[in-house]
């Protein structure tokens, strides 16, 4: 992720942030319209391995770019509200932005693969709605984050009972089909022996604060919970330690005292030096990274669901994570994110490291798994290469990086009854003044103001760096994990945020 710094109506620029494979330059802001209150932020964006497929899967990769203004005299940042209609969109690309005007998607209109580059991007800028006089004067941000789309469309959950808690159907120990989810309807978990859509729990602990709901359970998820079939845009990487870092930048004191990884304590990173391959340092004024392309660690429940608000973003739910990685083809038994169980290899050393070109030293490694070699995360989608295929670049079905290893992927799960009003709202940009996400059906969400604190409903998958060699965690149907109730920052936990698409 990469940010510009401009002032109202004046033209000069300043780089401020981390390259995360995507750019942004020549920000400016002009074409003020005192009538209708708005004024275009125009920019020039690229980045490297994009694509439209108009066979085959027929998806894109995507920027989901957001705008934050500072007012004249102001500490505190502040989310702009696009227009929904009149950006400029340069030749060869299309620019969508929902009803809510959080950000933008930028992807290109016709079939295409490689680097992406657009000049003169324009973004109309509601500033009215922002509370903002015709003379106000502001300093702005543009973020950008690569996204990937997951078209609508039917798929399974589960792998006939290969990995531990897989989805299935049917309580009979030998009926092990799994899900199909078909609609974004309400879905009864019974314990029917036909064709019932079956609940079983990930773990055999029956702690149900940490654990959810029992195997055999039966409950109703309900509609407006997101459940994989409808369109939706997800990260194509982790949040990488200078996403994260552009990110903290932008808070205020306060917020950062609550969202510092760097505290002292047993539940956090507690160093500012290099803890498992996590180099972000804050000893006051702005956060620091010696690796802004490495996944980021040491991020709670918290942490993620605060930078997703601040995105404009939400999290994604368990059902999600299976579509996003197996797409719409056939459950296969024990299959990784790559589409087969049969092939798997840990990276065991690095080249480069630390740097944007970091990358796998281990002959045909596809995943950062097994506790072995390196003790800690590598380089967002370090596997992809210019001429790997999906196995070799450990890539979803749909072209999303790293759902099988390097960090968890938090997750809201089914299997926790406090999850299920989770109805998928977005992100508004902003953040409560002590830094915690605020939308109040997201898990943990308590109190009057309804910040999310805790992370009751939020599990994990897919596995990360420690997983053992045995790599059963890294299975895209496993849910040894899926509803473990904790709440504190770990060396292999991480976060990748999604959206549900424009129109939807």
């Amino acid at each position: 992720m990469r940010q510009l710094l401009v002032t109202l109506l004046v033209c000069l620029t300043s780089f401020s942030g981390y390259t995360n494979n995507i750019n942004v330059s020549n920000v400016n802001l002009s074409n003020q319209n005192t009538a209708d209150k708005t004024t275009t932020v125009s920019f020039n964006i690229s980045w490297d391995n994009s694509w439209r497929l108009s066979v085959g899967q027929q998806n894109w990769d995507a920027a989901w770019v957001f705008v934050k203004y500072q007012p004249s005299g102001s500490q505190q940042w502040y989310h702009a509200k696009l227009k929904t209609t009149g950006h400029t969109a340069p030749t060869g690309s299309k620019v969508d932005t929902p009803a809510d005007g959080a950000g933008a998607f930028i992807y290109r209109s016709a079939a295409g693969s490689g680097t992406f580059s657009l000049a003169d991007v324009g973004l109309k800028w509601d500033y009215a709605a922002n509370g903002l006089t015709d003379g106000a004067l502001v300093t702005v941000k543009v973020f950008a984050v690569e996204m990937v789309y997951v078209p609508q469309g039917a798929f399974f959950a589960g792998d006939f009972g290969t990995s531990n808690g897989a989805f299935k159907k049917g309580s009979a120990s030998n009926d092990t089909r799994p899900w199909d989810i078909t609609s974004e309807g309400a879905i009864s978990v019974t314990t029917a022996a036909s064709n019932s859509y079956y609940y079983t729990q990930g773990t055999s602990s029956s702690t149900a604060s940490m654990w959810g709901l029992g195997t055999g359970s039966s409950f109703t998820i309900p509609a407006a919970f997101p459940k994989g079939f409808s369109a939706f845009y997800s990260m194509k990487y982790e949040v990488s330690e200078g996403q994260w870092v552009d990110f903290f930048n932008t808070l205020t004191t306060p917020q950062k005292n609550t969202l510092d990884i760097t505290a002292t304590g047993t539940t956090n990173k507690a160093s500012d030096g290099v803890v498992n391959r996590n180099t972000i340092s804050w000893t006051g004024g702005d956060a620091t990274t010696q690796a802004p392309n490495r996944a980021c660690s040491f991020l709670s429940w918290i942490d993620a669901a605060a930078y997703a608000d601040w995105a404009g973003l939400r999290p994604m739910t368990e059902l999600e994570y299976e579509k996003a990685a197996r797409g719409n083809m056939g459950a296969i038994g024990g299959e990784y994110a790559w589409g087969n169980g049969d092939y798997i290899l840990p990276v065991t050393a690095v080249a480069n490291d630390g740097t944007a070109e970091e990358a796998s030293n281990t002959l045909n490694a596809n995943a950062n798994y097994g506790n072995g070699g390196v003790l800690g995360p590598v380089r967002v989608g370090m596997f992809a290469t210019a001429t790997s295929n999906r196995q070799q670049a450990g890539a979803s079905y749909w072209g999303i990086m790293d759902l099988s290893g390097n960090l968890w992927e938090r997750v809201v799960s089914v299997g926790y009854a406090a999850a299920h009003p989770f109805a998928g709202t977005h992100g508004d940009g902003e953040l409560s003044g002590d830094g915690y996400a605020n939308n109040a059906d997201w898990p943990g969400a308590t109190g009057a103001t309804n910040e999310v604190k805790g992370a009751a409903g939020a599990g994990f998958r897919g596995g990360s760096w420690s997983s053992t060699a045995a790599a059963t965690d890294l299975r895209v149907s496993d849910r040894r994990w899926a509803t473990y109730n904790y709440a504190t920052r770990g060396n292999d936990h991480g976060f990748r945020a999604v959206r549900t698409a424009p129109g939807l």
